[in-house]
């Protein structure tokens, strides 16, 4: 799944939305979605912690048992849409909406850069439908003065999701609209000096 466009990937979390009858809701309450999914039969369970019980990730997926456990902090975060506990919990979920095979723990920056490759790409896939499903383009109201701000608050994004959402926006925007990407000045200056030397 790797390989899916933007665009591809905003299907696919529309179509999670509107299975869980939320796709008129503009920004999403993370355990709603998760009651969501269980009640409808596509995850086992959800489990609270203690935080000391998750000493080293936030929340992870068990493929085995097929529940996602979360530290009890990062529950109650979310339930107050805490912009980071509400990434984790969503985060955790596009896990097991992927259906990825081995367990997946909500770890630090520093543990992730040691994954594997096949994690590595499990943990890209699930970066690109959580986005998706908490920030639509269908929801975005985007236009090219739409600040990475803008979608901070329009979604309950923290200000690193915002920007990369914002990025992947524009580039809906410009397919949308058929406008072409402006090339980097850099590249400019170095064809104008070319076209001068002949």
């Amino acid at each position: 799944m790797a390989d899916h466009t933007d665009e591809e990937w905003d299907e696919i979390a529309h179509a999670w939305r509107r299975v869980l009858e939320l796709d008129d809701c503009v920004r999403l309450h993370a355990p709603d979605f998760l009651r969501r999914l269980k009640q409808k039969g596509y995850i086992k369970d959800y489990v609270c912690v203690p935080d000391r019980d998750l000493p080293s990730s936030e929340g992870k997926f068990n493929p085995d048992d097929g529940r996602l456990y979360y530290r009890q902090s990062i529950w109650d975060a979310a339930e107050k849409r805490n912009s980071h506990a509400t990434w984790t919990v969503i985060h955790e979920a596009s896990h097991a909406i992927l259906k990825h095979q081995e367990v997946r723990y909500r770890a630090n920056a520093a543990a992730q850069s040691r994954l594997s490759p096949s994690t590595n790409r499990d943990e890209f896939e699930a970066h690109r439908l959580t986005a998706s499903i908490l920030a639509p383009f269908k929801k975005s109201d985007f236009a090219p003065s739409t600040s990475v701000e803008d979608i901070c608050q329009r979604f309950g994004l923290g200000q690193q999701a915002a920007t990369k959402r914002r990025q992947e926006f524009e580039r809906m925007y410009r397919q949308k609209n058929g406008v072409r990407r402006e090339l980097p000045q850099g590249i400019v200056d170095f064809l104008v000096a070319q076209r001068r030397k002949g």
